[in-house]
Parts: C-alpha cells; structure tokens; sequence
C-alpha cells in the first residue's frame, strides 16, 4: 500500500477500506460517551446545541472503529503510517474530526509485496548471505550480520530493515488474529552496526505491540558473547555501574581465558538486564577490560582494524499470538575465535 501527497487518493495493494461518517451525538445518549463521537445512527438527535465540537482524530478513530482499535496507541500508530485520511486528506495524530467529516481507515491484510521491485546485483549478493532462525506469520528471528545497521533513514541497501520484505514470506495471518498486517516487516528493536547476531522482527501490528512492549519491560532474554582484552575481578559476576544517570546491570560469566600477544584476554558471556545505550561496551570498558575491536574504548583498535567481537548469541521471549516460549541461539563467527 503507497501514499501520495496528502492531495492525492489512497492506493491500495494489500488492504480493504472501512469508511465511516462521524456524527456527533449528547453525551449519555448512545455513541463513545468520552468523546461524543460515533458512527451515523438514524436515531441520532438533530439538535446542533446537544452535540460537542471538534475532537482529535484518535479519539475519534476508537470511537467510530472500535473493532479496529482497543486502545488510542493503535489508533495513534495507524495515523503515523498514513493509514487514516478524514475527508480525502492523510491526516496525522495531531488532526481533528469534525461533524460529517468522512473518515476512512486502511485495514491491512497481507503484507504487500512488489514483483516488480528491483535489488542493485551487490544487494542480491548480501541478501543470499542472510539467515532466518525462526519465521511464523507473526515474527521472524534472522541473524544481522556485523558492520550491517538495524535500520537506516537514507533508504540505501547498509541494513536489515531494507531487506525484510525481499528476506521473509507475507504474512498469512487474519486480520482478527493479527489487528493487520504491516505494510512490511520492522525490527522490533536495535543491534548497533558493529554489533552481529540475532535480530527479532515483526510482520504483524499485533506482534510488534507485543514484543516491543515486552522489550521495554525487560521480559526479552538477552545473551551476548563477547572477547574482551583483560581480566573481569571475578569468573561470574555483575557490572552495576549507572549509565546517563539511570541504574544500570549487567550479568557475566567469563568461559575461556587466555593470553593473546602477551596480554590476558577472555571468552565472556553477558546478559544485560538494564537497556542502556551501547550498555555492555560501556561496562566492560568501565571494568577495564575492552571488547576486542571496540574503536572507541579498546586501545588500539581502530589502527588494528578488524570487527568488534561482540555478538547477540542468544534470545528467548513468549510468541505474542501462541503463547509458545521461544528460545534461539547462534553461534558467533570462526573470527571470534582468537584464542591459539
């Protein structure tokens, strides 16, 4: 599904469109009573004086669709992808809807795909090294390879977002099941560029509420394996250190130590429990002991060039639809293996 300018019509691939008329209607008289607002009834009263003015569109959007949408965070979420138009016009979360005013929603059914679309022969090259751990009709786990961003504003071929669409199968879920499909899958959260290793995506606006709620209260489970040069004060322990002013923990063990052109290094595992930018580097190095190919905290490293060794080996979290608790791992690169 693509939109024009605002001026221009709607244009639909992969979706159907539910067009309602707002009227409004008195308070305790029948309708969404916070708002005032509802579909057009021949019930409706006629008197002007009993009706309310102007309201913003999402609460008119839960008013008069409230089929499509239980909470006011999915009505504001349809309006930032441009799936809401109130009397021909794309409208925004900031918009208003006033007595008469058409309002038309855009349900999504299937994620659309484009044959015609065309991927540069470098593209296709790093599309055929991409791997999926895991894909359903709702999510997709794939494995983001290093020196490759999450996501990117530039619209080039540098990150796994632009490559979801050509990577994972449409969606085949309901739309009851999934409240739509996304016009294309997203990641439901970020690896740094530097960072490799699993990547949880979502193909349905029901997975992505789900999931990235579950990231923000830390339900996700997190493992990472890193090389570090130096040596932790402890084989098992937790670095605590507050990052930007916040709490901030992160647990470790350390698997392998060894020395490395005379200088003490380890194999470590990590599970962050805090989500703070850049979180682990930031503890390792605050511990001493620098992820190998840090650029930015690891001595050295930027004249050495090379990948930073660190990797999101493993992830477990509760499927959104199915309840199933899924749990992933991948292994990181031979290169990680330093150790002679």
């Amino acid at each position: 599904m693509a939109f024009g300018m605002a001026r221009q019509p709607l244009v639909l691939r992969d979706g159907f469109k539910v067009t309602r008329r707002a009227e409004w209607r008195p308070r305790g008289g029948g309708g969404d009573n916070r708002t005032g607002v509802g579909p057009r009834s021949s019930s409706s009263p006629s008197s002007s004086s009993s009706f309310q003015a102007k309201v913003p569109v999402v609460d008119a959007l839960c008013a008069l669709f409230p089929e499509h949408y239980e909470t006011r965070r999915q009505a504001k979420n349809d309006c930032r992808k441009k799936l809401v138009m109130v009397n021909g016009r794309v409208t925004r979360c900031a918009g208003c809807v006033d007595v008469g005013d058409e309002v038309v929603v855009v349900v999504r059914e299937t994620i659309a795909t484009d044959v015609s679309a065309h991927l540069p022969d470098s593209a296709k090259k790093v599309l055929r090294t991409l791997k999926v751990k895991h894909e359903d009709d709702h999510l997709a786990v794939i494995v983001k390879p290093q020196g490759f961003g999450t996501a990117s504003a530039g619209g080039g071929y540098d990150n796994a977002n632009a490559f979801l669409p050509h990577l994972l199968k449409p969606t085949g879920a309901s739309t009851e099941e999934s409240r739509g499909a996304m016009h294309r899958p997203r990641p439901c959260h970020r690896l740094d560029k530097a960072t490799g290793g699993l990547l949880v995506c979502a193909k349905t606006s029901r997975a992505m509420e789900a999931i990235c709620d579950d990231f923000r209260d830390r339900k996700v489970r997190k493992k990472y394996f890193a090389v570090i040069r130096g040596l932790l004060p402890r084989d098992a322990g937790t670095l605590d250190t507050p990052l930007d002013g916040k709490p901030s923990t992160t647990e470790y063990v350390v698997e392998h130590k060894f020395k490395r052109n005379g200088e003490q290094h380890a194999y470590v595992t990590l599970t962050p429990k805090t989500g703070r930018n850049q979180q682990i580097r930031r503890h390792l190095a605050g511990a001493g002991c620098p992820i190998v190919g840090d650029r930015i905290r690891c001595p050295g490293a930027k004249e050495e060039g090379g990948e930073m060794l660190l990797w999101a080996c493993k992830v477990g979290f509760r499927h959104p639809i199915t309840g199933e608790q899924i749990e992933l791992e991948s292994d990181p690169p031979e290169h990680f293996y330093i150790a002679k």
